[in-house]
C-alpha cells in the first residue's frame, strides 16, 4: 500500500463554500409543462371550455365515462346564445391539477376532482373558485380486502372501521396499499380518516401525527394514483388495498 501510494501525487485544495439556498422552489416552476397531459377530447368550436377530469373518469375503455359523456356533447352541436359550443377534457391527477391552478402556470375553465378537500385547499391558497355542482356521479372511497384477513381481523378486533384497520396495519398484521394524498383524492381521504382514527378533536395533534406515522412504515406501497393501485393490486401481494367505488363497480 505504502508503495501504491508513494506513486500517486496528491493536491490540496482549499476547500469551497457554497452557499445554500434556503428559498424554496415556486411550485409553477417544477410542474412540467402542461403538454406532459394531452387533451383526451379536444374541443370542436371555437367557443369552449376545458376541463381538468381525474384519470378514472377521463381514461380508457369503463375508465373514461366522461370522455364518451364529452364526445356525445361535441357530436350534439350545442348552441348558447346562438353559437356552437363544446368542451376539452383533459385528464390530470386531483393534486396535479390543484397545482397548476392554483400557481397559475396553466388554468382551465372548470374542475372537476373526485371530492371538495381539493376545492377547499385551493380556496385557503387565496384561489378564486366556485362551486358549480357538488358532484357529478356519486362516490365514495374505501378498503378493500381479502376474505381471510377481513375475518382474521373481524376475529381480533370485532368489526371493521377506520380504527381497526390502522391498529392492524401499525401492528404489522396486514400488508396493505394506498394512493399518494398529495395526487390521489382517495388517498386524501384515507389521510384523514387515518388522522381520525388516531385524535378525532385534533387532526394535526402530536398523538395523531406519531400514529399515522407508525402506521406508514408498515405500508409495503403507495401508488400515485387509484387507477395505479389498482392494477398492481392484481399481482395477489396485498392483503388490503384502499379504493373508490366507482372503480370497483366498473371493474367487478
Amino acid at each position: 500500500m505504502n508503495r501504491l501510494y508513494n506513486e500517486i501525487t496528491v493536491k490540496k485544495i482549499a476547500e469551497k463554500k457554497g452557499q445554500v439556498d434556503l428559498t424554496p422552489p415556486s411550485i409553477e416552476e417544477s410542474l412540467p409543462d402542461i403538454s406532459k397531459y394531452p387533451a383526451q377530447v379536444e374541443n370542436s368550436t371555437e367557443n369552449f371550455i376545458e376541463i381538468f377530469a381525474t384519470p378514472h373518469t377521463a381514461g380508457k375503455n369503463k375508465d373514461g365515462w366522461l370522455v364518451d359523456t364529452a364526445k356525445d356533447f361535441n357530436n350534439a352541436n350545442i348552441k348558447v346564445n346562438g353559437k356552437t359550443v363544446s368542451v376539452k377534457i383533459r385528464g390530470i391527477e386531483s393534486g396535479m391539477g390543484m397545482d397548476y391552478i392554483v400557481s397559475g402556470k396553466y388554468l382551465p375553465d372548470a374542475f372537476t376532482p373526485s371530492n371538495e378537500l381539493w376545492g377547499e385547499m385551493m380556496k385557503s391558497k387565496g384561489t378564486k373558485i366556485a362551486l358549480a355542482e357538488k358532484r357529478l356521479v356519486g362516490n365514495v372511497a374505501g378498503v378493500l380486502l381479502s376474505k381471510k384477513k377481513y375475518d382474521e381481523l373481524v376475529n381480533k378486533y370485532g368489526s371493521i372501521n377506520s380504527k381497526s384497520i390502522t391498529e392492524a396495519v401499525a401492528n404489522n398484521e396486514i400488508a396493505m396499499g394506498y394512493t399518494n394524498p398529495f395526487a390521489s383524492s382517495t388517498g386524501l381521504n384515507f389521510l384523514i380518516s387515518t388522522l381520525s382514527a388516531f385524535d378525532e378533536e385534533n387532526l394535526l395533534s402530536e398523538k395523531a401525527v406519531e400514529g399515522f406515522e407508525k402506521f406508514q412504515t408498515n405500508i409495503p406501497f403507495v401508488a400515485y394514483t387509484t387507477l395505479q393501485m389498482r392494477e398492481s393490486a392484481q399481482s395477489g401481494v396485498l392483503d388490503g388495498f384502499i379504493m373508490e367505488y366507482q372503480n370497483l363497480l366498473q371493474h367487478s
